[in-house]
């Protein structure tokens, strides 16, 4: 929430001196580590501690499972909002690469001698046991890949579902914040059983019409029979999310914006448009298509295109953004191939008014996973490595819109 984490210490002691059992709604639950710190947020693994004498209305019964448990300090009505539609975000989507709001409450700490009057909020998960795809990808050695090919598409298509249905509800949302800290894995390919979506349906709409779960459950299975089990994904983190779709009538209302951007999305994800908007124009939901341009890049080589090109603009990740500038790491045992290049490319055009969309992206990965599947050596190999993005223009110089996956596109390199 942009504060200082100083400031939340001094108010809301470690768990190691007093929050070894948290309580809200009734329940009580046991602190089993600290999962994560930041801002005003700490995130605990707990387990629930049974207390028969107190019912409650929760969409699972205490039992010995192990949960994350996200707790928020509000000490201003401000940022009590805030976290109000962090939490009514989170709970909108019934998708099962959304990551699950199983409960969620909210107590009042009375004003003492020492500090004034707070809430604290809490948001419970279910547990990924093997954490965010960004420690995922710390803990790999560096001398080897840390997906297969087809375990990256895996995953990245599952964060697409997951985008795909928050752009697909009426009024579209967008996340904001998309980037590899907020993807939760299970590497065995299994969901936690909390996280399956409820059985009725959803208030809002969550499953995009364009896409059935058949096709859903097609490509998971088409990742499998391409070379690998993909882990299973889930889209975390909603305390950015909002309305996609603004109209933006005037530089102060731009500006506002960039200010917004700048504490709520991640500078090495943020699309150009959040960096300089312009006025008279429509921000919409292509802001997270762009943060999934550098997702998938991320998930190939660890950071986003634009840390990985900082040393061509003097260290500013605003001059690497705006520049489009795309540079890949050398051949090599590393190297993926170049058709998955070609998709981060597909998203990461400047202009979000022929950036693709979530479903086209989708559809891409749909060819990409069938053609793998029919050839008997899997994708193809990747070409000569491609070392700017301005080698592999997606408009040519009169200003024509040219396809890398349309056929006979490549002689056009």
């Amino acid at each position: 929430m942009g504060c200082a984490f100083s400031n939340f210490r001094s108010l809301v002691p470690s768990f190691n001196e007093s929050q070894r059992a948290l309580e809200f709604n009734g329940r009580r639950f046991k602190v089993v580590s600290k999962l994560g710190e930041g801002g005003y947020a700490f995130v605990f693994l707990v387990q629930e501690i049974p207390n028969p004498l107190t019912p409650h209305n929760s969409l699972i019964e205490p039992s010995r499972h192990q949960y994350a448990l996200k707790q928020v300090l509000a000490q201003s009505r401000e940022q009590l909002e805030l976290v109000q539609e962090e939490v009514l975000m989170t709970g909108r989507f019934n998708h099962p690469n959304i990551v699950k709001l199983l409960d969620s409450g909210i107590t009042t700490i009375p004003a003492s001698k020492n500090e004034d009057a707070h809430h604290q909020v809490y948001m419970l998960f279910p547990a990924y046991k093997d954490g965010s795809l960004q420690e995922v990808l710390a803990n790999t050695p560096p001398t080897r890949q840390c997906f297969s090919v087809s375990q990256v598409l895996g995953i990245f298509d599952q964060v697409c579902a997951a985008v795909e249905a928050m752009h697909a509800h009426q009024p579209p949302c967008a996340h904001w914040d998309i980037k590899p800290g907020n993807v939760l894995l299970q590497l065995d390919g299994v969901a936690p059983a909390e996280a399956l979506p409820s059985r009725a349906p959803a208030t809002t709409s969550s499953s995009p019409p364009t896409r059935s779960r058949k096709k859903e459950a097609r490509s998971a299975e088409e990742a499998r029979a391409a070379g690998g089990c993909a882990p299973h994904a889930a889209l975390a983190d909603f305390g950015s999310a909002r309305r996609a779709r603004v109209n933006v009538a005037n530089r102060q209302q731009a500006m506002a914006l960039m200010e917004e951007a700048e504490k709520f999305a991640s500078a090495p994800y943020r699309a150009p448009e959040l960096w300089d908007l312009p006025t008279h124009t429509q921000l919409d939901e292509k802001v997270d298509v762009w943060a999934l341009g550098c997702l998938l890049y991320a998930i190939m080589y660890r950071e986003s295109p634009f840390e990985f090109n900082l040393e061509e603009t003097g260290g500013s990740l605003a001059l690497a953004v705006l520049s489009g500038r795309i540079r890949w790491p050398e051949e090599g045992p590393l190297a993926y191939p170049d058709t998955l290049h070609q998709l981060v490319l597909f998203m990461l055009q400047a202009d979000p008014v022929v950036r693709p969309n979530v479903s086209e992206v989708r559809g891409r990965i749909e060819a990409i996973l069938r053609d793998s599947v029919a050839a008997p050596t899997g994708l193809a190999p990747a070409r000569a490595s491609l070392k700017s993005s301005a080698e592999v223009p997606f408009r040519d110089a009169n200003g024509a819109a040219w396809d890398p996956f349309a056929e006979g596109a490549q002689t056009r390199v």
